[in-house]
C-alpha cells in the first residue's frame, strides 16, 4: 500500500508539472485535461501540502484563461486559503481575484485589487516573474476597460518586455492580445493587425483554443476598421462558437431584430465585457434619433462599475446617441472618452499644416486613390452612402480640397498617404 501511495504521489507531481508546462506553452486543452487527471490522482494521495500550495493557483489561471466561471471561482477560493510566500499572497492571489472580477464581476473592484498587487510589486522591485506577469496583464485590461489608455499602454509595454524575458508562449499571446486591442481602441487597426500577425506566427497559437478565437475576432474588427474585410461571413465562420463570433455576427452581418435577440440570447452567461458589448448593440439598434431606455440603463450600470471600453468602437451613430445622454453627469469618464476618443482620433504630425483626422477620415482618405464609388466605400466600412459623403465633406474641408483628386494630392503632401 505504501508503494502504491508513493507511486501515486510521484505520478501526481509529474502530471502537475506537465499541466504547468502546457499552460506556459499556451495549450489550454492539455492544461484542462491535466486538471481533470489531477483530481483523479489527488484522491489517492493523503499528503497534499506541496500541491495545495501550488496547484490551485495553476488551475485557477487555466480556468480563467478558458473563461470557465464556476471552476475559476472554485480554484480561486482554494488558492486564497493556502499559506504561501509573500509574492503569492500579495500578488498572485489578488491577481486571480482581480482577473475573476474583470471577467465576471465589477471592474471597480478588479481595479482596486490589481492596484494593490502592482503597488506591492513596484515597492519590492519585482522584475520579470511568472507570478507578476499575470498581474501586469490584468492591470492593463483593467485600465483599458476604464478608458485609461496611457496607463494601459505603459502596462502593455512592460508586459511585452517581460514576455520576451520569460520566453513562454502563453505570456506572448496575453501580451500581444492586450497590445492589439489597445492599438485598435487607439485608432490604429494596422498596428493591431501587425500584432495579430506576430501572434499567429508563433507555434503556440494553434494550440490555444478558445483563447485564440478572441485574437482572431479582434483581427476581424481590425480588418473592418481598416476597410479590408471583404467577406465577414466566411471569416467569422472560421471561429469557434462563443461570444466573440456571436458579437461579430451581430455587428457585421446585421441580422433582423428577432434574429439579433436570439443570437445574443445567452449573453447573461458571458464575461461582463462581452455581455456589455452585446447590450450596447441591442440598445442602439435601428435608426434612432434619441437614446433608448435600455441604453440609458446601460450607461448608468457602467458608470457605477467603471466600464468605458464596451461603448467604444461602434461608430458615429452610437457615439452620437451616447453623447446626447448628458454623460458629464451620468458617466463622466465615458463622456471624456467620446469627446476625445482615442478610438476615433489619430494625431498626425505631417510636415505641412498639422492636419488632425479621425480614424474614419484617415481610412476614407486611404481609399480615395482606389477609385471606389461612395457605395463601395460604404460596403467596405459598413457605412451608409450618406455617412460616407458627410465624412468626406469634413475630410475635404480639413485638407483644403474641393475634389477627390485634390484631397489625394493634399494627403500625399501632408504625409498621410
Amino acid at each position: 500500500m505504501a508503494g502504491d501511495a508513493e507511486r501515486d504521489e510521484l505520478m501526481l507531481r509529474l502530471h502537475d508539472r506537465r499541466c504547468a508546462i502546457a499552460l506556459l506553452e499556451a495549450d489550454l486543452d492539455a492544461a484542462l485535461d491535466g486538471i481533470a487527471v489531477h483530481r483523479q490522482l489527488a484522491s489517492n494521495v493523503r499528503s497534499m501540502q506541496v500541491f495545495e500550495e501550488r496547484f490551485p493557483i495553476l488551475a485557477a489561471r487555466v480556468m480563467l484563461g478558458a473563461r470557465r466561471r464556476d471552476e475559476a471561482e472554485h480554484w480561486t477560493r482554494l488558492a486564497q486559503r493556502i499559506e504561501a510566500p509573500d509574492i503569492v499572497s500579495s500578488v498572485t492571489v489578488p491577481t486571480l481575484r482581480a482577473w475573476q472580477e474583470w471577467l465576471f464581476g465589477r471592474l471597480d473592484l478588479a481595479t482596486k485589487l490589481i492596484d494593490a498587487a502592482v503597488g506591492w510589486m513596484d515597492e519590492h522591485d519585482i522584475g520579470a516573474h511568472h507570478h507578476a506577469f499575470d498581474t501586469l496583464i490584468t492591470a492593463g485590461w483593467c485600465r483599458l476597460g476604464a478608458g485609461d489608455l496611457d496607463d494601459a499602454a505603459r502596462l502593455a509595454a512592460r508586459a511585452r518586455g517581460d514576455a520576451d524575458t520569460l520566453g513562454c508562449g502563453w505570456n506572448h499571446l496575453q501580451a500581444g492580445h492586450l497590445s492589439a486591442r489597445l492599438a485598435l481602441v487607439a485608432g490604429d487597426p494596422v498596428g493591431a493587425l501587425r500584432m495579430v500577425e506576430d501572434m499567429r506566427s508563433r507555434a503556440v497559437f494553434d494550440t490555444c483554443r478558445p483563447y485564440a478565437d478572441r485574437i482572431l475576432a479582434l483581427e476581424v474588427e481590425a480588418l473592418a476598421a481598416s476597410g479590408a474585410l471583404a467577406d465577414p461571413a466566411s471569416t467569422i465562420d472560421a471561429l469557434g462558437p462563443g461570444p466573440p463570433s456571436q458579437l461579430l455576427r451581430a455587428r457585421f452581418e446585421r441580422p433582423g431584430r428577432g434574429d439579433l435577440e436570439a443570437l445574443l440570447g445567452d449573453r447573461a452567461t458571458w464575461p461582463v465585457a462581452d455581455r456589455l458589448q452585446g447590450e450596447v448593440i441591442l440598445a442602439a439598434r435601428g435608426d434612432r434619433s434619441s437614446p433608448s431606455s435600455e441604453l440609458l440603463a446601460l450607461v448608468d450600470e457602467c458608470a457605477e462599475t467603471g466600464w468605458v471600453l464596451p461603448f467604444l468602437g461602434f461608430g458615429t451613430q452610437t457615439e452620437h446617441l451616447l453623447l446626447s445622454v448628458q454623460l458629464e453627469k451620468r458617466h463622466p469618464k465615458l463622456e471624456r472618452a467620446l469627446a476625445h476618443p482615442a478610438s476615433a482620433v489619430r494625431a498626425c504630425s505631417p510636415s505641412g499644416n498639422g492636419v488632425r483626422l479621425t480614424n474614419r477620415e484617415l481610412t476614407l482618405l486611404q481609399l480615395l486613390p482606389t477609385h471606389l464609388s461612395y457605395g463601395e466605400m460604404g460596403e467596405r466600412l459598413y457605412l451608409s452612402v450618406n455617412t460616407v459623403k458627410s465624412n468626406l465633406k469634413m475630410l475635404y474641408r480639413k485638407l483644403g480640397a474641393s475634389t477627390r483628386r485634390q484631397a489625394v494630392e493634399a494627403g500625399q503632401r501632408s504625409g498621410l498617404l
